[in-house]
């Protein structure tokens, strides 16, 4: 919304805005169509293959936490199990998955344009928008299949929803809604948490300065349903997995040992330091922020959300023990809505066309910024991650089990049931509960893996005293493959496949 009315526009000036739109539409869609075909070439991330083997291990009619263990909240696999019932298992379900991710991220910069311009102006949020886009240090994760491309997008359109009817007439339909959206963001991932606490903040502040407490009587109704919805969708993984799940999620996931974190400082200094506007306007957004808040009004509303959004989104990031960049994903719409404060600002101090083309070359800037040749032409290691997966499946037979720590056969069940991040989720079991042990030799010698990559050694660091019985006991059950790095159980070799 136009906090303050400006003067007519004159055709040319009109003119003027329309072509901005136009620059800025092709900007954003060329530096998205980079993405896409960055889906095809990208290699596979750890965390890519676990998502889709976990999806592929509920299609098979396994319980999340029961039957496998897994730090990561669960219905991002049920996602993707629908993959598997309507194409059945093949290899495509990860460029299908890859996708999927990024039509989220377009709708959490779509939403983020409609935030920033409820809040501010529409060319604010053309930047917001076009920052948040062109953030390279966000494109890993932006087409990475992850719970976090479903909790963003459901956010920004329950904050959009609720920021845009409370200033109206916040009715019940739009309490329902706002609720449905925002308990499916939390109930995808927690982090959700965090914008939805500054949310309550702003709508706090706004009562105790503009409005009063009274308008949250008038609207009890709508709150209720609110309330009601949200809680209702964020409940559900508790009352499917129960204590199981919030051990898992707050934890777990907390408790972290020393060896397993990652300090979130040096990919603070590139997103603030490296990536394309961010500093100055960041800057500048929070001077003119803090400007705004000895204002009365709409503006000084709009300073103070911009600012709670911002401060707890960097908490997020810096209470996280493992603060990869999906941390830094959830976080960047909030990042941009404070670079669209300032943008808002100097346009506050120009014409409306002024700040028009301003914004185009903002964002065609960040547009260039992006032209990556590493996403058009790079080499395709998406063809060899794929290869390397269809030579596993092939070599072992379906029924059969496999564990390894890097390479994965996705559709075959596992060695262990920590499969993928045991040591940190083993040791992080230790530090919560220091009698708890698990016994890796035990356990495959119940499971009986057809195949061992041969960094299985790995899966016991989080138990030195574990490490010499697993290699004697692969010693004495498996053989090392020739040109491979594999290890093969001996009562399954045939006499034409014997090394």
């Amino acid at each position: 919304m136009n906090m303050e009315p400006r003067a007519a526009l004159t055709r040319p000036a009109a003119r003027i805005l329309w072509i901005a739109r136009g620059v800025c539409l092709l900007a954003l869609a060329g530096t998205l169509l980079g993405l896409l075909a960055w889906c095809r070439l990208k290699g596979w991330s750890h965390d890519e293959v676990e998502n889709i083997h976990a999806g592929w291990l509920v299609y098979k009619g396994q319980v999340p936490y029961a039957d496998f263990f897994h730090h990561k909240p669960p219905f991002y696999w049920f996602f993707i199990s629908l993959y598997y019932r309507l194409a059945g298992e093949n290899l495509a379900v990860m460029l299908w998955a890859r996708h999927w991710m990024l039509a989220t991220f377009v709708l959490a910069a779509l939403f983020t344009f409609l935030v920033a311009r409820e809040l501010f102006d529409e060319w604010a949020g053309w930047a917001a928008a076009g920052i948040l886009v062109c953030n390279a240090l966000i494109h890993y994760p932006a087409i990475e299949p992850r719970e976090q491309g479903w909790m963003l997008a459901f956010l920004m359109m329950g904050l959009y929803v609720y920021l845009r009817a409370w200033r109206r007439a916040f009715r019940p339909r739009d309490g329902l809604l706002a609720g449905l959206l925002l308990g499916a963001a939390y109930a995808l991932h927690p982090r959700a948490g965090y914008p939805i606490l500054a949310l309550a903040l702003g709508t706090g502040f706004r009562c105790q300065f503009q409005t009063g407490w009274r308008v949250v009587g008038e609207r009890k109704a709508a709150l209720a349903l609110l309330a009601l919805a949200f809680l209702g969708v964020a409940a559900i993984p508790y009352i499917l997995y129960g204590k199981e799940f919030h051990h898992l999620l707050y934890r777990v996931s907390l408790a972290v040992a020393p060896e397993d974190r990652f300090p979130p400082w040096g990919l603070l200094k590139n997103l603030y330091f490296s990536t394309y506007a961010i500093m100055p306007f960041a800057l500048l957004g929070l001077a003119a922020c803090a400007a705004d808040l000895a204002k009365k009004g709409e503006r000084q509303w709009a300073a103070f959300c911009a600012l709670v959004f911002f401060t707890l989104a960097n908490l997020q990031i810096i209470s996280n023990p493992r603060a990869f960049v999906q941390a830094f994903y959830s976080a960047g719409p909030f990042v941009a809505l404070l670079c669209a404060a300032a943008v808002h600002w100097i346009g506050r101090r120009l014409t409306a066309a002024q700040t028009a083309l301003g914004v185009a070359c903002l964002v065609t800037g960040g547009f260039l910024s992006n032209v990556n040749p590493s996403y058009w032409t790079a080499p395709d290691e998406y063809a060899q991650a794929e290869r390397r997966a269809r030579y596993l499946l092939e070599m072992i037979p379906p029924g059969e089990r496999y564990l390894g720590m890097d390479a994965h056969p996705i559709f075959r069940l596992d060695g262990s049931r920590y499969w993928f991040d045991m040591n940190h989720v083993l040791r992080s079991l230790q530090l919560l509960d220091p009698t708890f042990r698990h016994d890796v030799v035990q356990e495959l010698e119940q499971t009986r893996p057809y195949l061992l990559g041969e960094d299985v050694f790995g899966k016991a660091d989080f138990d030195p005293v574990q490490k010499p019985r697993l290699e004697t006991y692969v010693s004495e059950r498996y053989q090392r493959l020739p040109n491979a790095p594999f290890f093969i159980r001996k009562d399954a070799l045939s006499p034409d496949r014997a090394p």
